[in-house]
């Protein structure tokens, strides 16, 4: 895993991503700043509570973007992971698109799938 998450690392954009497998463990990280894989565990744990919370109100959803600024996190869970990338730059659903067609195959290699994203929408 950790050879995936350094090419994850030279992704264009990428400041930092997490892989986070059931429950609530550290599968794989980078990150291009001070930010630490325990706090990027943190976000993605209480993103997927938000996921839970949502399906729970007959809402699901299993991808997420939020800006901070001209940056942003997305957020997508599937199969027992949830993945989370910090991106220095505005997302928009080609962003997203775009993120996860470099993203899925290098995970895949990792035995890691999520559902396609034309599924997702």
């Amino acid at each position: 895993m950790k050879e995936a998450f350094e090419e994850i690392a030279r992704l264009p954009g990428m400041i930092a991503a997490v892989l986070i497998r059931e429950p609530d463990e550290v599968a794989g990280w980078c990150a291009n700043s001070a930010i630490s894989p325990e706090n990027l565990r943190f976000i993605a744990e209480t993103c997927r509570s938000i996921f839970s919370a949502t399906a729970d109100e007959e809402r699901p959803s299993n991808l997420a973007a939020v800006a901070f600024g001209e940056r942003t996190v997305v957020i997508r869970e599937g199969g027992g992971y949830l993945f989370l990338a910090y991106l220095d730059s505005p997302t928009d659903e080609a962003v997203v698109l775009w993120l996860f067609e470099q993203v899925d195959p290098i995970l895949a290699l990792e035995g890691v799938f999520f559902e396609p994203m034309e599924e997702q929408a």
